[in-house]
């Protein structure tokens, strides 16, 4: 289900939700611990700049153009901390 929300100032929110077929320790290894594989199935591309351990890092993203160009380009560095609170 993709619902689109309009907020002041004429700002768009979009918010995906989807079931999958994955177990949570299957998701939280694919997003938190093999991060540096997202390539293959996300098409930005995203490094790892730096760990701080085993559940920090610094991460670059570099969105591609969507949309024919109505969404540009761009970059973001995040700072990413995973954990699992089900152990």
């Amino acid at each position: 289900m993709i619902t689109k929300v309009l907020l002041s100032g004429a700002r768009k929110v979009f918010r995906l939700e989807a079931v999958m077929e994955a177990s949570v320790e299957e998701l939280y290894d694919i997003l938190s611990v093999r991060v540096e594989e997202t390539h293959r199935w996300n098409n930005s591309i995203q490094r790892v700049l730096k760990r701080f351990g085993p559940q920090t890092m610094v991460t670059h993203e570099l969105s591609a153009e969507t949309a024919r160009n109505l969404i540009a380009q761009r970059d973001f560095l995040s700072v990413r901390y995973s954990c699992k609170p089900w152990t």
